[in-house]
């Protein structure tokens, strides 16, 4: 299991206070925790099936898998404890205060865990332990030190997983529309101005066609591959893509280390987090007891 609590492009949450990280967090602990109580698990074809209720199978690697978050909670949990970190209890109030609001009352929520078979005690202790966990990586993060040499070194690796640019776009339906507003533009009207108004993305047009920053990997690719060629203040050709025709302005570069630092530091700060995990269940005594062959089984009784 990944015990990383963010990726690269959740690493903007750390600039955010804890309650929102915790908030984050239990968000998609709730997709988790329905998830896992509702999904069906048929087994693909060769997979050698460990558990079997009514005719719903459980594969070894699900049941891995599973095995894997018992025992990092676990280990997470012990780890804490000697830490003295503990749950905040106002934030688990507000948070299942939150979720009560979102699915009409508290009756109303509770109906939906019911659905899914989960009690509200379950979800409040999966809620406790999203922000034991959380705490207990902010503690970790807060004492780990990397070396500067090392963080630069880590960048000019892995660059282009750092590199962002902040564009502008005016989508447009036809061709011949776009050729019309390049036209325009080369006749030196407003970008921001011929966006608002002509542009077919309406989410974009209302800030001018100011798509923000953006790394390599989020926009479609016909898009991407020019953008990231664009120096600030460069306007492009017209770009076709499924979405339609797209003349792109490239506002800022970010690719420098000093201006990235924060972003390449909580990276390398994830991975000394997840390898203090694994050495952790690695200490751990784990003990597994399985039975192979058990023809008594209660399918067949």
């Amino acid at each position: 299991m990944n015990s990383r609590i963010k990726n690269r492009e959740d690493v903007i949450f750390m600039s955010l206070n804890k309650k929102t990280i915790i908030m984050v967090s239990i968000i998609s602990l709730f997709v988790f925790i329905l998830a896992g109580c509702s999904q069906t698990s048929n087994g693909g074809e060769g997979e050698k099936i460990v558990i079997k209720v009514n005719g719903e199978e459980m594969p070894m690697d699900e049941f891995n898998n599973y095995l894997e978050t018992f025992i990092e909670k676990r280990v997470v949990l012990e780890d804490s404890n000697k830490k003295n970190i503990k749950a905040d209890d106002e934030e688990i109030k507000q948070a299942l205060s939150m979720y009560e609001q979102q699915y009409g009352g508290e009756e109303n929520f509770k109906n939906v865990l019911e659905q899914n078979e989960v009690s509200i005690d379950e979800f409040k202790e999966e809620l406790e332990y999203v922000s034991i966990h959380q705490k207990h990586a902010e503690d970790f993060m807060e004492n780990v030190e990397i070396p500067d040499e090392e963080a630069k070194k880590y960048f000019e690796e892995n660059k282009d997983e750092f590199i962002s640019v902040r564009a502008s776009h005016i989508l447009l339906e036809t061709e011949e529309k776009g050729k019309e507003i390049l036209k325009k533009l080369d006749e030196g009207e407003d970008f921001k101005t011929l966006a608002t108004e002509e542009s077919t993305d309406e989410s974009s047009a209302q800030n001018g066609g100011d798509l923000n920053y953006f790394k390599k990997g989020k926009m479609v690719k016909e898009f991407e591959d020019v953008a990231f060629k664009l120096k600030p203040g460069e306007v492009s050709d017209l770009v076709k893509s499924q979405h339609g025709y797209h003349i792109i302005k490239v506002e800022d570069r970010m690719e420098e280390y000093n201006d990235l630092k924060d972003e390449v530091l909580q990276v390398l700060k994830d991975a000394r987090y997840e390898e203090y995990i694994e050495g952790l269940k690695e200490k751990a005594k784990v003990e597994i007891y399985l039975e192979d062959d058990k023809k008594d089984n209660k399918e067949n009784k």
